[in-house]
């Protein structure tokens, strides 16, 4: 479905999450986290020191992206519906998961870089302030 260039911002919602997913699976070195590919070690830079999900959310905002290009209903109950069940995968399933797998270093990670909602990371030992 074409949409109209004056609509909206519909448009840029799709076209920002394949290229972050992109930049997240550079990161990663093309490792997705589904069982048998996963990474051997925490990853903590690149998108990964600004939320730690960049993957989940880049799909999900593509899936909303898609709906409200495609002005369906339907989608946008499927994407909601995804984004609920995703949601409850990560602090059901996923975390624990990790919090095991990394111990500690989960746990600081966890406490310092967001789920969801991207912020700012703190810089890091010997970055130099405000350059990420």
């Amino acid at each position: 479905m074409v949409t109209d260039p004056e609509d909206g911002w519909d448009d840029d919602v799709v076209c920002f999450g394949y290229p972050s997913a992109e930049w997240t699976f550079l990161t990663v070195g093309g490792a997705t986290g589904t069982p048998g590919d996963t990474p051997h070690r925490l990853v903590a830079h690149g998108p990964y020191r600004w939320l730690r999900n960049p993957l989940y959310l880049s799909g999900s905002v593509l899936f909303f992206g898609i709906a409200l290009v495609a002005k369906s209903p339907t989608i946008l109950t499927l994407a909601l519906a995804w984004a609920i069940g995703l949601h409850s995968f990560v602090m059901l399933i996923e975390e624990p998961q990790l919090e095991r797998r990394y111990g500690a270093s989960y746990r600081e990670y966890k406490h310092t870089v967001p789920r969801w909602i991207p912020r700012r990371p703190q810089p890091e030992r010997g970055d130099v302030a405000g350059s990420t």
